[in-house]
């Protein structure tokens, strides 16, 4: 089993391609071009972290869509599912605000959430922070230091989740600063 990541397709959303500079023609190439960058590396039961704004579709297309999709989906909400999915959605392994993987998982604990935080629980030992919201437009330094942050949205990555084994060696390219280095 594999681990991937991903948010913001906002499938079903037409002017998110005017928004973002998404580069498809329409809304249905844009949609069927992220369901088949999904499929082509989201093993039938490789498990996947969604970060929020799943879709744009009404409830009943949403899940229809969801079951194109191959893996066991965990669903962090975004501001744009409030309205569309609950906590008690079918379709998905479970649906939450915030979640923490522990960090004998993957070796680091990763800290998961739809909007990006600037310090989070252990961010000066090295927890991970994974995020989506932005579209790519945040930056990962603070006070002249880097973050170990990663928007995993499709904005930021060619339309397609990201693997556990990316997240891990972009992280461990950047160094922790030290305490005392920071000022938050």
């Amino acid at each position: 089993m594999n681990t991937f990541f991903t948010s913001d397709q906002h499938w079903g959303h037409k002017n998110i391609i005017k928004y973002c500079e998404r580069p498809f023609d329409s809304l249905e190439e844009m949609d069927e071009a992220m369901v088949a960058n999904w499929n082509s590396i989201v093993g039938k039961h490789d498990e996947v972290f969604h970060l929020g704004d799943f879709s744009f579709l009404p409830r009943k297309d949403a899940l229809t869509l969801r079951r194109r999709l191959n893996g066991n989906i965990c669903l962090l909400l975004g501001n744009h599912d409030l309205s569309r999915i609950s906590v008690s959605s079918p379709g998905f392994n479970w649906v939450k605000h915030y979640h923490e993987i522990a960090g004998k998982r993957f070796g680091k604990r990763i800290v998961l959430s739809h909007y990006p935080f600037q310090s989070w629980n252990g961010s000066h030992r090295g927890t991970y922070m994974l995020h989506g919201h932005n579209h790519g437009t945040v930056d990962n330094v603070v006070n002249g230091l880097p973050l170990r942050r990663l928007d995993v949205g499709v904005d930021t990555n060619s339309f397609t989740p990201v693997s556990i084994d990316h997240v891990l060696e972009y992280m461990e390219a950047i160094e922790i600063p030290f305490l005392s280095e920071r000022k938050t």
